[in-house]
């Protein structure tokens, strides 16, 4: 009786495993497209905001804020680019792109993170300069308050008192919200790293669901096209179908190699005969081959072979035990 313990399955891991197994086995590649997109939009929000406040510290005298919003725009353009750079990778399934994209979302996701934290320095460092630059803003103009996102809104004439009020308020409104900004880019970025490392890995396992889909289905290119033929395969029916120029050639058997094995010829001349040409030279198979060929020394002893009950004739009758008294 076998005592080895019966294979794990991937059900009787604990419900996170299970999850990420799920998880893996389908293809990231909708995933990672999707979240590039989505990060794109919002750095390049992140972006616009940062060179709109650039101008208004221009224009309003607060030089201690400009480097800092310059640093900011720029720290949101790199990510911006790195989105779009990891959805072309997604787009094409290109290894290159797909690897360069799994290395700079871990540059991205840092300069992402702190540009928060500088976000957060700069807003209680620099209390003074950001509610003096609302003051200034604020000053015999009028405050915009609007009701819900349908809501109307209303306008509303700001006294020098009533500015510095509603500035202060602004101040410490922005001082939650900064820091929950900060914790939601932190988990955020540490999963968009997670999910562009997995999809890499998946396109260097041959057997994941990112792989399903590198190869597209047979057909003969059209003149001018991107598609090109697998070297040395055009005769081949099972192989000769066409790819992407720009795809990773696709994935065969383990240790297969790109093209098929050579057929060698037959040799020259015809098939070497039979060792054994007669019955009698096969000592030990006489059964079946005739009476002359003896297997057993005192084979001519012995009965025709050909019954098979011959060596139990002649033999004494067991005794049974009848007749005793």
């Amino acid at each position: 009786m076998s005592t080895r313990a019966p294979p794990v399955r991937v059900s009787d891991g604990p419900p996170a495993y299970t999850m990420v197994s799920r998880v893996y086995r389908s293809s990231l590649r909708p995933v990672v497209a999707v979240m590039g997109i989505i990060s794109a939009v919002w750095l390049l929000l992140w972006y616009i905001n940062a060179f709109r406040v650039l101008n208004y510290d221009k224009e309003h005298g607060e030089p201690k804020l400009v480097p800092f919003a310059i640093v900011l725009g720029v720290i949101y353009t790199f990510g911006c680019a790195v989105e779009v750079g990891g959805v072309a990778a997604a787009a094409t399934q290109n290894m290159t792109m797909a690897r360069l994209y799994a290395v700079l979302s871990v540059v991205s996701s840092l300069a992402v993170i702190g540009a928060g934290l500088m976000r957060v320095i700069i807003h209680f460092m620099l209390k003074n300069d950001l509610i003096s630059e609302c003051t200034t803003l604020l000053q015999n103009g009028t405050v915009e308050f609007v009701f819900g996102f349908w809501g109307p809104v209303v306008e509303k004439n700001v006294s020098p008192q009533d500015a510095e009020n509603v500035c202060k308020n602004g101040w410490d409104h922005d001082s939650f919200t900064e820091i929950i900004e900060l914790i939601i880019e932190i988990v955020l970025s540490l999963f968009f790293i997670a999910i562009a490392y997995a999809y890499y890995q998946q396109l260097l396992d041959p057997t994941s669901a990112a792989n399903a889909l590198r190869q597209p289905r047979g057909g003969v290119p059209s003149p001018g096209s991107d598609y090109a033929p697998y070297p040395d395969l055009d005769d081949d029916p099972e192989h000769g179908s066409s790819y992407p120029a720009h795809y990773n050639p696709p994935y065969l058997a383990y240790n297969a190699p790109v093209v098929p094995p050579p057929r060698y010829a037959p040799p020259p001349g015809p098939p070497p005969p039979n060792a054994y040409t007669s019955g009698e030279d096969v000592k030990g198979y006489g059964i079946g081959m005739g009476d002359d060929a003896k297997d057993v020394k005192d084979a001519e002893h012995r009965p025709p072979v050909s019954d098979p009950f011959a060596d139990f004739e002649g033999m004494p009758e067991p005794h049974t035990g009848a007749g005793l008294h």
